[in-house]
């Protein structure tokens, strides 16, 4: 009998205890270890883009890609830079060094950042950027879509940013982003049959529009040891203010006469045409939301609060608007680990029959709890 064996035998009770304590100490590393479906990346890469559509590559290389390159390559801990160089458009791919601890990652992007914010006067005149990317590797738990087939685009988004806002008041969730948001515009559609001359009446409707739309100061007033600016206003709120407007129109032989806008034109709110980056659930047009966890969290309780947050939300929406979950990883990372946890009972019992083929029920159930302490043992 070895030295170990006989050591455990005769001291029996201080080896169950020892046994209790692994066991409870797995179940605790299990109940509090961080779970996600995919594995959190350090990413040492950020994105520099500048673009400027008047200039060739010369002109890119040499007034734009060049003086980012120098003022990047002189922060400390940048490792190498990739170029990419294309129609109007500078790409930068900044690498760190590996010694760069990965808790001083944030404050070297961050100089990186501030540091060509602080070029961007120097650039040419009409370059757009340089825009810093550091967002790599934030992979979305859920997705949620909400859609109303008798409800505007712009109403569906008035509802997902209430979702939204909601969610970042809930611990465990690091970013909400929202897709499939058309822009809005005011469309003003001819009408051939309201005005023969429709058309060379254009340039009119525009200069009355832009006369309209325009906000000046007019001084301001001391209110209270207070001063207080007084505007005269004639912005256009809304469709209706704009069709509503008098457009002074020339006659044959009557001299100009004013017509309501309304008259001559259609004046309707609606979005972009045709769509941009549009999004669909099930068919039907729809605003999604994709819901980022904080590092650290356990995505099955992060899951289980987003549940019942989103179904607080569903019931408070109008009647014919919904949300619903597009893809949920929560479940997904839920099924893998009950799976393990089944295979585990699994191998449990499976060692457990072997031995007793070949050794009494006693030393084959001491061999067969083996398998539960290795599983639970807080050491690597």
């Amino acid at each position: 009998m070895t030295a170990p064996t006989a050591f455990a035998i005769s001291r029996e009770r201080l080896m169950l205890l020892l046994m209790g304590l692994i066991l409870a100490l797995g179940m605790m590393s299990y109940l509090t270890l961080p779970k996600r479906e995919d594995p959190e990346i350090t990413i040492r890469t950020t994105l520099v883009m500048a673009t400027h559509p008047g200039l060739d590559l010369a002109q890119l290389e040499e007034l734009v890609a060049r003086p980012l390159e120098e003022a990047t390559r002189a922060i400390e801990g940048v490792d190498e830079i990739r170029t990419r160089i294309g129609m109007g458009t500078v790409v930068l791919e900044v690498d760190l060094e590996t010694s760069v601890p990965e808790a001083a990652i944030p404050s070297v992007f961050g100089e990186i950042e501030d540091d060509l914010a602080a070029l961007a006067p120097t650039m040419p005149e009409g370059t757009r950027g340089p825009l810093i990317n550091t967002d790599f590797g934030a992979v979305s738990i859920a997705s949620i879509a909400l859609t109303g087939p008798d409800f505007s685009l712009s109403e569906i988004k008035d509802q997902a940013e209430v979702l939204r806002d909601r969610l970042y008041g809930k611990e465990g969730i690091s970013a909400v982003e929202v897709h499939g948001v058309q822009d809005e515009r005011i469309w003003l559609e001819t009408r051939s049959e309201a005005h023969g001359n429709i058309y060379t009446l254009l340039p009119v409707i525009a200069k009355a529009l832009q006369g309209q739309n325009v906000s000046l100061s007019a001084g301001s007033i001391l209110l209270d040891g207070q001063r207080m600016p007084v505007e005269i206003s004639g912005e256009l709120r809304n469709a209706d203010q704009i069709a509503d407007l008098l457009v002074e129109v020339p006659g044959a032989g009557k001299g100009a006469r004013l017509v309501r806008l309304g008259d001559l034109i259609t004046v309707r709110r609606g979005t972009v045409d045709p769509a941009e980056r549009p999004v669909f659930h099930n068919g039907r047009p729809a605003i999604l939301l994709s819901v980022e966890m904080a590092a650290g969290e356990d995505i099955t309780v992060v899951g289980d609060m987003l549940r019942g947050e989103l179904d607080a939300f569903a019931a408070s929406l109008p009647v014919g608007m919904a949300a619903e979950l597009s893809t949920f990883q929560p479940a997904v990372v839920a099924d893998s680990v009950n799976e393990a946890l089944v295979n585990m009972g699994q191998t449990f019992v499976v060692v457990l029959f072997v031995m007793l083929a070949f050794i009494g029920w006693r030393q084959a159930l001491i061999v067969a709890t083996i398998v539960p302490l290795a599983v639970a043992s807080p050491l690597p």
